[in-house]
């Protein structure tokens, strides 16, 4: 059996599949090129946001994401629910990501702005490895449609733990470099 015969798509699936999720790759890059084309602008709106709000923000990511898991549980067609379901997370963590990296900066310390926005992109870039890693393993591990509804649930989880995190932040004396 092949990793394809274990998912059930046929060929042409795939091939749509593979276009779609090319087309919101390419969507995700030119959202996030608008938003940091018009950074100052988001920068605005954030200096009012407090960090509990932005707890609750980091929390509203779990909804695209539970929606896809409900929408791919009770039968919805895989390739055009992960389409919307996923355009609609990206919009929202791309915005997300803007506030976070706009606070790194405004919360550094004026004298070690590289060390911590190094820091943070440090940071950042072992989340995704590790998320890369383990989206795999439980993929892996369950394979096809449960496999897909194991990781968008190991996903949520941590989404939780980043707002869980923002708000024991947000009760520190000590402002800080990012929530997520």
């Amino acid at each position: 059996m092949t990793f394809r015969d274990a998912r059930h798509l046929t060929d042409a699936e795939v091939d749509w599949l593979a276009r779609h999720i090319q087309a919101l790759i390419f969507g995700h890059l030119r959202r996030r090129g608008f938003l940091d084309e018009h950074a100052a602008l988001i920068a605005e709106a954030a200096q009012g946001l407090e960090l509990a709000a932005l707890g609750r923000w980091t929390a509203g990511l779990t909804l695209p994401l539970a929606g896809l898991i409900l929408a791919l549980h009770l039968g919805a067609p895989a390739g055009p629910t992960l389409i919307g379901g996923l355009a609609i997370f990206g919009a929202m963590f791309a915005a997300n990501s803007a506030i976070h990296s706009f606070l790194v900066v405004h919360y550094a310390d004026e004298h070690q702005i590289a060390l911590d926005v190094g820091f943070y992109y440090m940071a950042n870039a072992a989340g995704r490895l590790v998320g890369t890693l383990l989206s795999g393993a439980v993929f892996g591990a369950l394979l096809g449609r449960a496999g897909l509804e194991a990781c968008l649930a190991v996903s949520v989880l941590f989404v939780v733990l980043s707002a869980a995190l923002c708000a024991v932040l947000a009760r520190s004396e000590t402002p800080p470099t990012s929530c997520a």
